[in-house]
């Protein structure tokens, strides 16, 4: 039995990120379709991401992993395959140059604390601030009639993360290794590894967190996410949707770019952090 299934490629200029289609088998970054021996024979790509079937656990380059007493210089930079056996390659340690390596078997997560948010079953109120998410919460839904949900996750084990847990599997995994899909028929709404915009990952959050608000999405977007997600969480303005879209860049610095543009709702950062207070 194989214990490993190769999740993704990325070519090493470009970044452009190539993720396992489970159907027909290939890697598929929009209508480009390549096997797997493409990338056996071509130096320009690196395995992005591999899946340990033993536990269905996905490591991913800029991932951070438990190695021996630190938790410094253990996010992933390499993975490689030599001679049958998956080594995960590490960024050195501070002072050292030498790379530390961890066998895939052997490899554990680090797992970043999340914030426990208890919920009560009381009426929800608004302030008068808020009243303004709600308006433009309206919009949102009017601009989706069909429901959309992750491919091949269900309600239950997403919910369990709470919404805050959700959102950063969300952003460092599962938008790169699953497509959103309309609810009612299955049929493609956004292929993986997109970015997404606020209507977009409200409306996914509000799939699996019926009785989520659109405010405590952006709480979490602006305000959460930065401060949990330490690396590799990113927002612009894109060009060609003219939207404002958020992502996960494997070992990049935070960002947040394009501060002063407005949005597809012609709001600001500014208005939003001010709105949240």
């Amino acid at each position: 039995m194989q214990t490993y299934i190769i999740k993704s490629f990325k070519e090493i200029t470009s970044r452009l990120l190539f993720t396992k289609d489970d159907r027909s088998g290939n890697y598929l970054n929009g209508v480009i379709s390549k096997s797997l021996m493409d990338f056996m024979c071509d130096g320009a790509f690196e395995i992005n991401s591999i899946l340990r079937t033993s536990d269905q656990q996905l490591f991913t380059i800029g991932e951070r992993l438990i190695f021996e007493s630190t938790t410094e210089g253990n996010i992933i930079n390499k993975i490689k395959i030599t001679k049958g056996e998956v080594i995960l390659h590490l960024n050195p340690l501070i002072g050292n140059s030498n790379h530390p390596s961890i066998i895939l078997n052997n490899a554990r997560k680090y797992i970043e604390p999340v914030a426990v948010v208890e919920e009560t079953k009381t009426k929800r109120k608004y302030t008068k601030k808020a009243d303004k998410f709600n308006e433009l919460e309206k919009t949102i839904i009017s601009q989706f009639p069909r429901l959309i949900r992750l491919e091949n996750l269900l309600k239950t084990k997403a919910s369990n993360l709470g919404l805050q847990g959700f959102l950063i599997k969300f952003f460092k995994e599962w938008n790169n290794d699953k497509r959103t899909i309309f609810k009612d028929d299955s049929t493609q709404q956004t292929p993986v590894g997109r970015r997404r915009s606020l209507g977009d990952v409200y409306m996914i959050c509000k799939y699996y967190f019926p009785e989520v608000t659109l405010k405590e999405v952006i709480q979490q977007l602006y305000v959460e996410l930065p401060q949990i997600i330490t690396r590799g969480y990113r927002s612009c303005k894109c060009g060609q949707i003219h939207k404002r879209v958020w992502y996960y860049q494997d070992g990049g610095e935070n960002a947040y770019n394009n501060s002063s543009d407005q949005d597809e709702y012609s709001n600001t950062r500014e208005w939003y952090l001010n709105n949240l207070s």
